[in-house]
């Protein structure tokens, strides 16, 4: 593991929240253990064989699939795995990797139904970006389903922007957000699709 990140990752976490609740960094075992163990309370559409009317990898490809995460690379890029605790129990989980040279990308986050609403992803999130940004990305990026309006209100609010939709057969329809860690970034992207543009046509027109 990346010494830096370590060092880095040391100051940020563990993150207490309030008197109650904390997030830890895991190691990928265990936080991946938690999450098939519980997606389906935090993602009730969703089954064993995957989202209604999706596909996911057939058993008899898996190993393929693993064999070929590991000869691409895959398995050794830069990855965070995050349990959310009560009193040291698990109730929720958070896991990420880098997308590109310059984007880390949120993977899947959940938490347990009987502790949302209770502002600890929005914690979370605001101390994942300063660490993450220090790290030195100038990119997050996150997929969520359409009607997931709590996530997409919260995600928003925090300075992400709508940069993309993308018809999956694993997982159906998805929103990809965008958040800019640095300003230019941030403005070339207004000044690309923000109102500007759409300001200065109209005054063309």
């Amino acid at each position: 593991m990346n010494e830096k990140f370590e060092n880095l990752r040391a100051r940020y976490f563990p993150l207490a929240i309030r008197d109650e609740y904390e997030v830890i960094s895991s190691d990928e075992k265990t936080a991946t253990q938690f999450l098939h163990e519980h997606f389906s309370r935090v993602f009730p559409r969703e089954n064993e064989s995957g989202h209604q009317g999706t596909l996911l990898t057939a058993p008899e490809r898996k190993s393929i699939i693993a064999e070929l995460s590991e000869k691409t690379g895959y398995n050794s890029l830069h990855k965070e795995h995050f349990l959310f605790l009560k009193r040291g129990n698990p109730v929720g989980w958070s896991t990420g990797e880098t997308m590109d040279f310059m984007t880390y990308y949120m993977r899947n986050t959940g938490i347990l139904p009987e502790h949302q609403n209770r502002g600890l992803y929005s914690i979370f999130l605001q101390t994942l970006t300063k660490y993450l940004e220090e790290i030195g990305y100038e990119r997050l990026s996150s997929q969520h389903s359409p009607d997931n309006s709590k996530m997409l209100i919260t995600k928003l609010r925090a300075g992400f922007m709508v940069t993309g939709m993308d018809l999956d057969e694993r997982w159906g329809s998805l929103v990809r957000l965008t958040k800019f860690l640095k300003n230019d970034r941030a403005k070339a992207f207004s000044n690309c699709f923000g109102r500007r543009l759409i300001e200065q046509t109209t005054k063309k027109n």
